[in-house]
């Protein structure tokens, strides 16, 4: 694989992963009450970052954890002047709660409590912003911003149609 096309396989992965999470608060919005879109578009973010994180790992650090940490302290200090790789770990962790939100929500009636689902939005909205901002392109800020906007508006939507 050429260098060019894992580069692309590793920035497409991870903008799918959110596109899906949009995708989730699209299908809520489009049919509330009706949860199976929203859990498909959902559950194929997860698996979408998980792939990310193996191409990223296996693509673009050679399967080397330490080359990873590198490349996120370089990244980070370019952007505030401060080399610290340990937001690598703020995107394994997500990993693991985003899998775990994902098995929970299968499960048959265990509903997750509003309190767990807030975190793993705020926490999935931290990492979005942060990669953007630190491995984004600089045309991808704003984009970033209208993005966020619009996830707000459709979080207000499926709020509003769930309270009616």
């Amino acid at each position: 694989m050429s260098p060019a096309t894992g580069d692309l396989l590793v920035d497409w992965t991870a903008r799918a992963a959110v596109a899906a999470w949009a995708g989730r608060y699209c299908a809520e919005a489009w049919r509330p009450g009706h949860e199976t879109g929203a859990r498909w578009s959902w559950t194929a973010g997860c698996l979408m970052l998980l792939v990310h994180i193996v191409c990223a790992l296996g693509i673009a650090h050679g399967w080397s954890h330490r080359a990873a940490l590198e490349h996120t302290a370089r990244r980070t200090d370019e952007l505030l002047g401060w080399a610290w790789g340990g937001g690598l770990y703020f995107n394994y962790v997500f990993a693991a709660v985003w899998s775990a939100d994902v098995f929970w929500w299968w499960l048959p009636r265990t509903p997750r409590p509003r309190t767990w689902t807030w975190f793993v939005h705020i926490y999935l909205a931290f990492v979005v912003v942060n990669a953007t901002v630190v491995f984004g392109p600089p045309f991808w800020k704003p984009l970033a911003a209208v993005f966020t906007a619009g996830l707000l508006a459709l979080w207000a939507i499926c709020r509003q149609r769930r309270s009616q």
